[in-house]
């Protein structure tokens, strides 16, 4: 068995992990970040398939698979990062600071070191729900999508 990136996307943008909304991909900021986001759980799922091959994209699979998959592999629980989301956006502030990682070029050693420095922020920026449960962090919205934009009342 292969993967099927085109069915998992599409699972990921029905799931609202990544968003499709044409006016949404107007903003240029928003359309980069979506991009971006894309091609890290792209490489986070081959990151942890080195480690579980079994563990394919398509359409079956889920973000909270791939979450708990990358746990796995990285060893690492629930205390830091209660969701998918949160990761994605500390890998994008530091793509932010740091320059794009290059998804098709970078070695796997080097994505692993920005994953883990995304570890470690977190434990900086997230400190103040230690010995929290995840349920009690839920946020009210989704943390990597933007609020919907207003349409005009003639539409």
């Amino acid at each position: 068995m292969s993967n099927d990136w085109n069915a998992f996307r599409k699972k990921l943008e029905e799931e609202g992990v990544l968003f499709v909304d044409e006016e949404t991909h107007a903003l240029p900021r928003v359309r980069e970040k979506n991009m971006r986001r894309w091609e890290h759980i792209r490489r986070i799922l081959m990151l942890i398939q080195k480690k579980e091959p079994a563990l394919y994209a398509n359409e079956e699979r889920t973000i909270e698979q791939v979450f708990e998959g990358l746990l796995r592999v990285t060893k690492k629980t629930k205390t830091i990062f209660f969701s998918m989301d949160e990761l994605l956006d500390l890998l994008h502030d530091i793509d932010q600071e740091e320059g794009d990682f290059d998804m098709q070029e970078g070695s796997t050693s080097d994505y692993v070191k920005r994953v883990k420095e995304a570890f470690s922020r977190a434990k900086e920026e997230y400190a103040w729900r230690k010995g929290k449960i995840p349920e009690e962090c839920v946020p009210s919205y989704r943390i990597g999508l933007p609020p919907p934009i207003p349409k005009n009342p003639s539409q």
